[in-house]
């Protein structure tokens, strides 16, 4: 997948586009001739410096996606000034507050449903709208690995991310019918800002991680944004409802190895 050309012209909007796996999916997709509008809560100077310097076309709006007005206005932008959406990659998210359920706070877990689920109902439902008009469109969503396995004092966050698995086939299933694809990513453990901030809370976090990864690594995000980018590529045309993880073997992992093979 290193043709120039292959998204050329489609209007692709990436969500959580100012670092990790956002970024790289942004930078990737005008690569391959996208027009990209990449979206954050933040600002994003790395992103428009590397923009910049490759020639590539790639706008950015400030937006919080778990707000409905932001949503709307970002959808609505992209459609007035480009005529069409064609691709959107909904990648924003975070990890929120580490902490047993016990100790668990409404407030921290409101704020991570909103921004891990909420903000995929708003924006899936503005894409769809107007890929309804369009009779066309491919959606993915970045779920993650504690979205099928659960993950320990992380409760809103799994509960979001599975979440959102449920919600994507349940859009896959309502408008396949009419030109317009829905699917999943799931990453394990990828070297990010975001879990980069994960190992200064939990001790041993990179270790361990990549222990239970049998490839004993963390995922670069392009490795993540390479499958983003293909399901929403012409050549998945005839896959919708899916749920691809991008986890370097980790879900395989069922009784450990207790003895190494040998290499032969």
């Amino acid at each position: 997948m290193s043709d120039n050309t292959q998204f050329k012209d489609k209007v692709v909007l990436v969500t959580g586009a100012s670092s990790g796996i956002g970024k790289a999916a942004a930078l990737e997709y005008a690569r391959r001739g996208a027009i990209v509008v990449g979206a954050a809560r933040g600002a994003a100077e790395e992103l428009e410096a590397l923009a910049k310097k490759e020639g590539l076309n790639i706008s950015y709006l400030q937006a919080d996606v778990s707000v409905e007005a932001d949503v709307d206005h970002l959808v609505s932008t992209i459609v007035e000034k480009h005529g069409r959406l064609d691709i959107a990659f909904n990648n924003a998210g975070i990890s929120g507050v580490h902490a047993p359920i016990v100790n668990a706070e409404l407030k921290d877990w409101d704020r991570i449903i909103a921004v891990n689920l909420t903000s995929n109902f708003l924006l899936m439902r503005a894409e769809t709208r107007q890929m309804l008009k369009q009779g066309s469109g491919a959606i993915v969503n970045t779920s993650s690995i504690g979205g099928l396995t659960g993950a320990s004092n992380l409760a809103a966050y799994a509960a979001s991310k599975s979440g959102l698995i449920g919600l994507s086939k349940v859009v896959a299933m309502e408008y396949a019918r009419f030109g317009i694809r829905v699917n999943v990513v799931v990453p394990g453990y990828t070297i990010t800002p975001m879990t980069d901030k994960t190992s200064t809370i939990i001790s041993n976090f990179k270790e361990h991680s990549e222990e239970a990864t049998p490839m004993h690594r963390g995922a670069d995000p392009l490795e993540v944004a390479h499958l983003a980018l293909w399901l929403s590529s012409d050549e998945a045309s005839f896959v919708t409802g899916q749920v691809v993880a991008a986890d370097g073997g980790y879900l395989l992992n069922g009784m450990p190895l207790v003895e190494k093979p040998e290499i032969l």
